[in-house]
This record gives structure tokens, sequence and C-alpha cells, in this order.
């Protein structure tokens, strides 16, 4: 298999406790033909002195203002200077085989849109959950083309996943004027257009007890903000109306199901700038998902007192 050079891009904003382990992870990795692009968000913890220490002339720092996580990832996809992305989160790590496993994907599947491997998330105290993917028939590794992005949407995320520049010029890249779920829009996009290679190694670590990972109040008002699931449902609504998507195995059933999840989104983005009735309305909406009715019937309880709605819910 012939080795094709990828750029890994690394978004860094106050991780200064985190980020020597995500560049350590990146540079452990048993493939070794990579760049790695780390573009400092304007922090004000130091974190890129740390970045600075490194002697890797692989590793290329990028200063900027702070501009937010989607610009920061958007510039470092735009001066890679190869064609392959492999994404990166500053707080979170790879497994040693991860980049291998993302070049045999794009090698072996290259009619896909992206290309991931299986992720785990470490929760408090370092207790791993359960993979994004579990095989409960077989170890075995394996190697899956996922031709309905909608039937496990969650495999794409930021930290385990290679896209190619080509797709980004083709969908756009991660939306600047949105404040959380950037990604969602992004892989929501590429599933209604591509299948998605699928490795179940699990080759990305997701760090929950992170910095700067919590739910928190957004300050302003409705028409100041942009929602992510308000551009999410736009794309989705758009798929539907045509009745269709550029990729035939998008199913329609698939995009309705997927809707009320976003549904539950709207909801919460709704509680935290404070628009409680609104809220429930989209939370009434997704009380018939298998998925989401009983959560969707506990936010809508706590919904009445604000203060333990935000001590129990975590979105």
């Amino acid at each position: 298999m012939e080795s094709q050079r990828i750029s890994v891009v690394i978004p860094l904003y106050n991780k200064v406790r985190h980020i020597k382990r995500a560049l350590d992870s990146v540079l452990a990795q048993t493939y070794q033909d990579f760049e790695i692009i780390v573009v400092n968000d304007g922090s004000t913890d130091g974190s890129e002195r740390l970045v600075e220490k490194y002697s890797d002339l692989r590793i290329r720092l990028i200063n900027q203002q702070n501009s937010g996580v989607s610009i920061a990832r958007n510039r470092g996809i735009q001066e890679a200077k190869a064609d392959l992305i492999a994404l990166l989160d500053a707080d979170d790590e790879w497994m040693p085989d991860h980049l291998h496993e993302l070049s045999i994907l794009y090698n072996k599947f290259p009619e896909c849109g992206a290309f991931a491997t299986n992720l785990q998330r470490v929760g408090l105290n370092g207790i791993l959950s359960e993979p994004i993917y579990k095989n409960n028939i077989s170890q075995e590794l394996k190697h899956i083309v996922l031709k309905n992005f909608f039937d496990l949407p969650d495999v794409l995320s930021c930290s385990s996943t290679l896209i190619t520049k080509k797709v980004f010029s083709e969908i756009g890249y991660f939306p600047e004027n949105i404040y959380t779920r950037q990604d969602h829009l992004v892989w929501i996009k590429i599933g209604l257009k591509y299948p998605i290679a699928f490795s179940t190694y699990i080759g990305a670590k997701y760090h929950l007890e992170a910095d700067n990972r919590t739910n928190t109040r957004v300050k302003g008002t409705p028409e100041h903000i942009v929602f992510s699931s308000d551009l999410i449902l736009g794309v989705l609504d758009d798929a539907l109306s045509k009745d269709s998507s550029s990729n035939p195995n998008i199913s329609r059933a698939s995009v309705i199901r997927y809707r009320k999840k976003i549904f539950f989104w709207k909801a919460s983005e709704l509680m935290k700038i404070g628009s409680r009735n609104e809220a429930r309305k989209f939370f009434l909406k997704c009380f018939f998902s298998y998925t989401y009715g009983l959560r969707a019937l506990k936010r809508t309880i706590l919904s009445f007192n604000e203060n333990l709605y935000f001590k129990f819910v975590r979105s």
C-alpha cells in the first residue's frame, strides 16, 4: 500500500493540561507520513509555549487572535500541505494505529466521503465508556462501509475522522457563525452525499473530563444567536423536500427519525438562552421517539425550574 501524506489539524485554545498528550499521541503513530498543524486560537494559558518546545520539524504552529474553534480548524485545513486531513482536538488522543487504519480505509474505499476509526469516551476519573461501535459477535477488526450515515451517525467526530480537501471544497468547511455542534453540520452534509468508511479499531479517545467542555448558559438574545440545530434542520428539510439526496442509500424514514434528535438539540439550545416555553415545544416533538422520549420528558419537567435544569442536565 502506497503511503500518502496526512495533514493533522489541531485547533488549540487554553488546553495547557492536555495539548502535550494530544501531540505525543500523534508522534507515537505507527504511520509516520504526516505533518501536524496546530492553530493556536489566542490561548491565554501558555498552551502555545508547550507546542514550541517540540523540535520535530513536522509540527507547525500558527498563531491567530481568538476567533472560535471553527475558524481555527478551517485555517488549519486551508494551510495543510496534504490532501488528506485528519482532525484531532487538543484535549483528545489517538491510539498508535489510528492513522494506519485511516490510510487503509482511504485506499480500500475511495468512493467514501469520510473515514473514521472507532472512538471511546473517557469520563471523570478516567472511566472508559463503551466504544461508539461495539461488535458483540466478534472482536475481529473490521472495515465497514456505512451506506446510510443516519443508521450510525455518531461514528464521525473531530478526533477520529479523516476527510479530503476535495470533499471540503464540495460540502463546505466548518460553519463559523454558530456556537456549538459545528461538526455535526459537516458530518450530515457528507453523509447525504457519500457513504462513510469505518474501522472498528478504537483509534481515538474523547476526554469528557477535559477543560472547556462544560454546559453553560449562552449570553445574548434569540435574535442574536444562530442555532446549530436550525442550520442542520434546514439541510435535512431540504433533503426531504427533494425526496432524495446525492447518496441513493439514504432513506427518507432515516432522515425523519434523525430530525427528532435535532429537535432535542434545538430545545436544549433554547434552554441555554432562557427560552423555556419555546424549548418545551421542541421537547414535546421528541416524546414519541424511542431514543429521546424519556429524556425529553425529564427535561420538560426540569425546565420549569431553570436552576434544577442546569444542575442535573448535561448536553
